[in-house]
């Protein structure tokens, strides 16, 4: 009887050992609170989902010593044969924030200030990218969003004064529609 329960407190001894190593080999750090814009943050659920059911749909490029990771619809073509601007969502995956940026494609004589004219029956206006900042290129897809849901036509500045008709159709126009819900869901909107 006496082995027993030496035996058991050999067993407990060394169960206990075992656990103390485990945790103190585990990373008891907290992770750093939140520190950016609330208006780009990413929660991990939505990078998860992002991750695993609608990245595919998209092309990733990693921009080197950024830590930043470019998403492109696959459904929208860089070789387009007419001027456009896409939109694409750019995470910043250490900073757990995501952004929309509208990118020119790669048709030359874009005015690179993406400067693009609504009208509509009523009225008409411009957008642009004003000074570049990952604000401006949100401000920008929120316009052009509102605008393809109101049914606005769409012109895009070129060099020597021209435009160019853009999203003249019903699916490019779902497309852009379709990057904007991934990035609001991203985003938790």
């Amino acid at each position: 009887m006496k082995h027993a329960t030496y035996s058991t407190a050999i067993t407990i001894a060394a169960l206990a050992l075992s656990l103390g190593l485990a945790l103190s080999a585990c990373d008891t750090k907290r992770s750093e609170p939140f520190s950016g814009d609330p208006a780009f943050r990413v929660s991990q659920p939505s990078r998860l989902y992002f991750a695993n059911i609608r990245a595919s749909s998209y092309y990733l490029e990693n921009l080197k010593g950024t830590h930043l990771e470019v998403y492109r619809l696959r459904k929208f073509s860089q070789g387009v044969k007419r001027p456009m601007v896409v939109p694409v969502i750019v995470q910043a995956y250490l900073k757990d924030e995501a952004y929309v940026f509208v990118r020119p494609n790669d048709y030359p004589g874009i005015d690179p200030g993406l400067k693009i004219r609504f009208a509509t029956a009523d009225s008409s206006g411009t957008y642009g990218l004003g000074d570049g900042s990952k604000a401006s290129h949100g401000a920008l897809a929120e316009g052009l969003r509102r605008s393809i849901l109101r049914g606005d036509s769409l012109y895009l500045a070129l060099a020597g004064g021209r435009e160019a008709y853009i999203y003249p159709t019903r699916a490019e126009r779902g497309l852009f529609l379709t990057v904007m819900a991934d990035y609001d869901r991203l985003l938790d909107r």
